[in-house]
């Protein structure tokens, strides 16, 4: 399997999750009666409104999760610039893996 496929089933993965859980914690918010055949008017308005508020916070955490990421990645080019002037070794950064 190629880095591609790996990628894709992770974004798979991760969509999955997302969906069970905003599925999981509308139903729980929303559902009121399971004896009725049908789904009410009240549920399906609440299902609606649930299912908007999660995307839109889901988008922001991301937003925010990208903007520290963007930040880690500027501050560890710095220090990285920084020990090459220097002439030292880069200092390790979490995450990071090796050239080899």
């Amino acid at each position: 399997m190629n880095l591609a496929d790996e990628g894709q089933q992770r974004n798979l993965k991760d969509f999955l999750l997302l969906y069970n859980k905003l599925t999981e914690q509308c139903f729980e918010r929303c559902v009121y009666n399971l004896n009725n055949v049908g789904v009410s008017k009240a549920e399906t308005d609440c299902v609606g409104v649930c299912t908007d508020r999660y995307v839109t916070y889901n988008q922001k955490l991301m937003m925010k999760f990208m903007e520290h990421q963007n930040l880690r990645q500027q501050a560890a080019a710095r220090e990285t610039e920084a020990a090459a002037q220097q002439g030292g070794v880069a200092p390790s950064s979490v995450g990071d893996t090796p050239n080899s």
